[in-house]
């Protein structure tokens, strides 16, 4: 998908990066420290165990992901599987922790993780804002 804007955004805000992290973080409630640059590739080859669509009234996808062995992050990666299928289905989706065996259930496997409740934070860049206002 063509993003016209992405390009000169993303050049402004490689001439002074530090000081635009500092200056959004502070929006955000980070605290401005030093910063870095990361890559922005967000490619991937995961797959999921197994999905479903379900058709009815209130369509929804079913994603079981079958566990075998005792693994410590599970509902992380249920999460970003949930995350890639909705963005490609665009369905809600539900998930079925399925354990193969019994010592396969991990302390952290509760059926809930909250880690992640997606808030954001939209801030419109002003008309004739100067590259300066985002000093520190």
């Amino acid at each position: 998908m063509a993003k016209p804007f992405d390009a000169t955004l993303n050049a402004l805000i490689a001439v002074r990066p530090d000081d635009w992290a500092a200056y959004f973080a502070r929006l955000a409630g980070i605290s401005p420290d030093p910063s870095e640059s990361l890559d922005m590739g967000l490619a991937t080859t995961l797959q999921a165990d197994r999905i479903f669509r379900i058709n009815g009234s209130k369509p929804a996808l079913l994603h079981l992901e079958l566990g075998a062995n005792h693994r410590l992050g599970v509902p992380r990666d249920l999460m970003r599987y949930n995350t890639l299928i909705d963005h490609q289905h665009e369905l809600p989706v539900e998930t079925v922790l399925v354990f193969l065996q019994p010592k396969a259930l991990a302390s952290d496997q509760n059926g809930l993780y909250t880690r992640h409740g997606e808030h954001y934070f939209a801030v419109p860049i002003p008309r004739g804002v100067r590259l300066g206002a985002f000093e520190r």
